[in-house]
């Protein structure tokens, strides 16, 4: 009975528990269609997560941006990124981002939906 009890606590402390991915990097999105400014997600930190449109040809220029920190989760991040405002970011197989809650009225564009990893 003794070695039982220690052995279902062995077994418990060593199951499996899901951690939070680190989704840190550079995302682009499509921007609602729009040709005149290019959209994208910032997050550093693990959690410190800037939603940015910005000029078309210069980055630089930035039409909106909507910062906070969110909630890291197995599946990605989520939370409340401005008052009311409930966001969800989860990650994609191919390593990408697909963000849902930004209504159309924080930045006057759709910009949820699929976000692909900027890289090198």
């Amino acid at each position: 009975m003794r070695y039982g009890i220690s052995g279902l606590a062995a077994l418990l402390f060593c199951a499996p528990v899901a951690h939070a991915t680190d989704l840190s990097g550079d995302y682009s999105g499509r921007c609602a269609n729009d040709d005149r400014v290019q959209c994208a997600i910032e997050i550093t930190d693990r959690a410190q997560v800037a939603i940015v449109v910005a000029d078309r040809m210069d980055y630089a220029k930035k039409r909106c941006v909507i910062s906070g920190r969110l909630q890291p989760a197995p599946e990605g991040l989520y939370g409340e990124i401005r008052k009311g405002i409930h966001l969800v970011l989860r990650q994609t197989p191919d390593s990408g981002l697909y963000m849902k809650g930004l209504p159309i009225s924080a930045c006057g564009l759709d910009l949820n939906g699929y976000y692909g990893v900027i890289g090198d």
